[in-house]
């Protein structure tokens, strides 16, 4: 299954209208921070999972496998705003790379740079569940090595980027006020497939 898509383009700028979608809600936590006390906050995420390709082939063809599912490590460093009604809205910047797959020293990189929407769903007095949606640019990279059981020594470089919704459900701790901890599992599609992650996050309020 194809994962839902904004574009399929090769160093392609974001139309006006994902500008136009981004800016629109900036303006409407904006004014929703008018009207209640916003916290503001940084922190990161670290963690793993899988990068899932729709046909690997064509992104390592001379590996000889069928396999479609990579594992993967990553970071998350991000920057947002939380109301008191439970509104949230943060920039984030994710990297997500595979080990040397295989031993054919193959590789592939996929970073995103993105706006995130959740909600934080209170579960008592210091914990939250915050289910969340998300618009982000993304690039991906591979690096096709050299396969030495076939004698094969050629390399194969893919760069793509486009912008693609991405989903996310965290369950979060609220240590104090100015710390929180959470586990985040996250979905984010792009054109050649998915990257699924579980990772694990602090928030510093300022």
């Amino acid at each position: 299954m194809q994962p839902f898509s904004l574009g399929n383009t090769r160093h392609l700028k974001a139309p006006p209208i994902k500008t136009l979608l981004i800016k629109t809600l900036f303006a409407a936590l904006g004014l929703l921070s008018a009207s209640a006390q916003a916290d503001y906050y940084a922190g990161f995420a670290v963690g793993g999972g899988r990068m899932t390709f729709d046909n690997v082939n064509e992104i390592f063809p001379h590996d000889g496998t069928r396999e479609s599912r990579l594992g993967v490590f990553g970071g998350q460093a991000f920057i947002g705003m939380g109301l008191e009604s439970g509104h949230n809205v943060r920039v984030k910047l994710t990297t997500a790379q595979t080990d040397n797959f295989l031993g054919f020293n193959d590789t592939a990189n996929l970073d995103t740079l993105g706006v995130d929407y959740f909600y934080e769903i209170p579960l008592g007095e210091h914990f939250a569940l915050a289910p969340g949606v998300g618009l982000s640019h993304w690039t991906l990279t591979t690096d096709d090595g050299s396969d030495s059981l076939q004698g094969i020594n050629q390399r194969r470089e893919l760069d793509e980027s486009g912008m693609n919704l991405n989903y996310s459900l965290q369950f979060i701790w609220r240590m104090s006020r100015l710390v929180q901890l959470g586990l985040v599992v996250e979905n984010q599609a792009f054109d050649r497939g998915g990257l699924q992650q579980t990772l694990l996050s602090a928030r510093f309020n300022f």
